[in-house]
């Protein structure tokens, strides 16, 4: 698998999504795939001592299949979103990153969670697996 830059989620803008994988709480990876034969993941290069994963998913994921992107964001913080109730306290690090997708079927937000001990990074990468055809 070959990997190349890193990518924005505004790159998905007036993209047709076709399917995804791993578009749920507990996922370490979500693999977008768009009818032009762009292929994104959205993922952390786990290291040691740092977790990021996908702690839910608001909205309903069939919004994110066959669907035309019409606005993309990204927004992180380092604020519990209300309503969130951790079973556990964070570590000494912790950051919300939160991707906000509307399609032409309707909005899900991805809420990836990353924890650490503040020596790691706790961002989530876009990554383009395959290039436009």
């Amino acid at each position: 698998m070959t990997y190349y830059d890193e990518h924005k989620i505004s790159e998905f803008i007036g993209g047709h999504i076709l399917s995804t994988i791993g578009l749920e709480a507990g996922s370490y990876i979500i693999k977008f795939v768009f009818s032009d034969g762009r292929k994104f993941i959205m993922a952390h290069d786990q290291e040691c001592c740092e977790t990021v994963l996908v702690e839910d998913i608001i909205g309903d994921p069939a919004d994110l299949q066959n669907a035309t992107v019409i606005d993309a964001r990204e927004e992180i913080g380092n604020i519990d979103p209300e309503g969130y109730c951790p079973t556990d306290k964070h570590p000494e690090s912790y950051t919300w990153t939160f991707y906000i997708i509307q399609t032409s079927k309707g909005v899900i937000t991805i809420r990836w969670l990353g924890e650490s001990n503040g020596q790691y990074s706790e961002s989530v990468d876009i990554l383009l697996l395959e290039p436009k055809v």
